[in-house]
């Protein structure tokens, strides 16, 4: 119900920004939120992986001390320094403290919300999710009447929701705890992902941002609606990984056993086939969806849309995958796989932009390959 939620609310959000200040403002929107949810692990040092899935295995040992800790010495710094380079080299420089509010308060519900998932506090860990993150949206797209208002009116009370939360549930934060010993672990834990957060983050934000000097701000918020559409696939899936992190994590500590090969196999093939009917269905009805969503819509940005929903089933796979390899493993396989993918990503929007293909289909076709 959730995952339901964050989608109803994602799509009030966006329907109604079109439609009261304009196509250029969503565009706008849409992409400072694609770069902050898409480099949540970086900012966060892999904390949203480690977080859950060493407390599911030791709850005792002050991990969330220590990420408490590592936040406010290590991802706040790094959300100022992603705010200099985003508003000095991709949009208007006079919103870097909507933008850094908007940062700030995003991190902070993903660190809150991880502190939950490992305790496997789900109904807390939503609770809060919907709160801080679909409710405050829906509040303050209603009353924001410029975009530097809108940012702020989301990220303050995220900010205060998240941390409020946090110290609830782990109890406010003991210094004592916070020792060389679990900073270093939950650190090593989550460093050695960073390059596949990395590349996630071109994953996600990478074809808007590769495209950002060939398309206007209205055809960004084509582009960026058209891979929220993909990523609305993520409702039904998105709850297992966030469950089978903290479980998988769980069970590996005790040795993987047949049972476990089993599900997971079962849990890839049905993904599998849900996506690719579910993909196949919508993509030929992108047209409408966009024009009962936004209001109107373009030639261009229907045959993108058409383009980037046939990339469901894998994209929906990889989102599945995500949490078995990373609780499976203390390496970071995730790297490697989202290093090709990133890397396919942008040698196949360049190759078409070389070929003259039409930059809005370069960037869906750059989406799919990715």
């Amino acid at each position: 119900m959730n995952g339901i939620g964050t989608v109803v609310g994602i799509f009030i959000v966006s329907g109604y920004l079109a439609r009261t200040l304009g196509l250029d403002v969503l565009g706008e929107y849409l992409l400072v939120r694609r770069i902050v949810t898409a480099v949540l692990g970086v900012l966060l040092l892999g904390m949203n992986v480690a977080l859950p899935a060493l407390l599911a295995r030791n709850e005792g040992r002050g991990y969330g001390d220590a990420a408490f800790s590592v936040f406010l010495l290590g991802t706040l710094p790094l959300i100022v320094l992603l705010t200099f380079v985003v508003t000095e080299g991709f949009v208007e420089s006079d919103r870097a403290v909507p933008y850094m509010v908007y940062g700030v308060g995003f991190c902070a519900l993903t660190l809150a919300y991880a502190l939950y998932r490992g305790h496997l506090n789900m109904i807390g860990a939503n609770l809060l999710q919907f709160t801080a993150g679909t409710v405050v949206s829906l509040v303050a797209v209603v009353a924001a009447k410029s975009i530097d208002q809108l940012f702020i009116m989301i990220g303050l009370p995220m900010i205060i929701l998240s941390f409020s939360a946090f110290l609830i549930r782990n109890g406010g934060v003991n210094p004592k705890k916070i020792t060389k010993d679990n900073t270093g672990e939950m650190l090593t834990f989550g460093m050695v992902r960073i390059p596949g957060f990395i590349f996630q983050f071109f994953l996600l934000a990478g074809v808007p941002l590769l495209s950002l000097s060939y398309l206007s701000f209205t055809d960004q918020a084509f582009l960026n609606a058209g891979i929220s559409l993909v990523r609305v696939f993520l409702v039904l899936v998105g709850p297992l990984g966030i469950i089978l992190l903290p479980r998988i994590s769980h069970a590996v500590s005790g040795g993987i056993d047949d049972r476990l090969r089993s599900n997971l196999s079962l849990l890839v093939r049905a993904t599998f086939y849900y996506g690719m009917l579910t993909g196949f269905v919508l993509s030929q009805l992108s047209s409408e969806i966009l024009i009962i969503w936004l209001g109107e819509v373009t030639d261009r940005a229907a045959s993108a849309a058409t383009v980037l929903l046939i990339s469901v089933p894998f994209f929906v796979l990889s989102a599945v995958l995500r949490s078995p390899i990373d609780a499976g493993a203390q390496r970071g396989y995730n790297s490697l796989i989202y290093g090709a993918g990133a890397i396919a990503m942008a040698g196949s929007f360049y190759l078409s932009i070389v070929m003259n293909t039409d930059p809005f289909i370069s960037a869906a076709i750059a989406f799919l390959t990715g």
